[in-house]
């Protein structure tokens, strides 16, 4: 079968309000519903992207005077962190959930228990939120610079500069890249190979008959309000830091409930064919039967008028005997 040419944004909206468009779904080829799932996902992608560094940008505009007074004095030298103080400190905010923790000793903290947090780190700075989890070394913080030292001053400089538009991007391209690439297979083995197992389940107690490719096709479909209910949920997570505590379970119930429904709704337009394929049959049976007692019918008159053709020929041939008597045989004259 030919896939048909749906635009993109149509898709998304026969996979979400008709049912009835799975059957279609179902015999298109599977690279078709790969690429769709693909292209969702970068747009979800997109838009958790840019909720995120949209809360970056906002969070450091908020923070950096805050910081600016509370942080202790320190630098950046010979690739290595220096503090005035002894000890490491931690700065938290309630709003943000978030937290800037400093320690000139440990090169690694894995003990954090905020949404996010910045760690400035003996040889490194470590960017960590949700599921964000980047590095950067002072070594390559340092390359670019003519000076093997950054100062207090000079960061906070930088944070009020035209020049955090390349850090946005930076971390807005990170963010995209990790948020599809982990978000694509997460999905797919999570969600579409369950999707596709229980697919099957249904198509075998209710006797369907689909194969695991047609299950395969829409199972990627069935995935689409959830996947983007997901993209909604995520992008109000990180701007208003609202939690819905069984989202997870909703989000995986949205999904079954599709791939049920629509199983449930292909069998229910292979009954209707079959009925109606059964009262062609029996429609054609009646047209058949009356053709044939027609047929009859007409050599019934057929033959009662051969019938009355014969006996009106004897009839006449007996008339002419009988004006036309035979002739006296000759010789018989005197």
């Amino acid at each position: 079968m030919q896939d048909k040419k749906i635009p993109f944004f149509i898709r998304i909206k026969k996979a979400i309000f008709n049912f009835d468009e799975y059957y279609n779904f179902a015999l298109e080829k599977t690279r078709t519903a790969v690429f769709y799932y693909i292209i969702l996902m970068l747009i979800v992608s997109l838009i958790i992207s840019i909720a995120f560094t949209y809360k970056a940008y906002n969070t450091v505009n908020v923070l950096s005077s805050e910081l600016e007074e509370v942080l202790p004095n320190f630098k950046i030298e010979n690739n290595e962190l220096v503090l005035d103080i002894d000890e490491g400190m931690v700065i938290e905010n309630e709003e943000y959930k978030f937290a800037i923790i400093m320690d000139q000793e440990k090169t690694e903290i894995t003990d954090i228990t905020y949404d996010g947090a910045l760690l400035i780190l003996k040889d490194k700075i470590v960017l960590k939120y949700l599921d964000i989890n980047q590095k950067m070394t002072y070594q390559e913080l340092l390359k670019s610079r003519e000076q093997n030292t950054i100062t207090k001053q000079e960061v906070f400089e930088y944070l009020n500069s035209n020049k955090m538009v390349g850090i946005y991007l930076f971390v807005f391209a990170i963010t995209i890249l990790n948020i599809f690439v982990t978000h694509v297979f997460a999905i797919f083995v999570y969600g579409i190979s369950i999707l596709t197992l229980l697919g099957l389940l249904i198509s075998s107690i209710f006797r369907v008959g689909l194969k695991i490719k047609a299950v395969f096709n829409m199972a990627f479909y069935a995935m689409t309000l959830s996947i983007l209910l997901y993209m909604i949920y995520m992008g109000i997570n990180i701007l208003m830091g609202f939690e819905l505590k069984y989202f997870n379970l909703a989000y995986n119930g949205i999904s079954y409930i599709y791939i049920t429904t629509a199983i449930l709704m292909i069998k229910s337009d292979l009954i209707k064919q079959q009925m109606e394929l059964m009262k062609i049959i029996e429609v054609q049976g009646q047209v058949r039967k009356e053709l044939e007692e027609k047929k009859e019918e007409e050599n019934k008159k057929e033959q009662e008028k051969d019938k009355k053709g014969n006996t009106k020929d004897n009839k006449e041939k007996k008339e002419v005997k009988k004006k036309d008597p035979k002739s006296a045989p000759e010789g018989s004259k005197a």
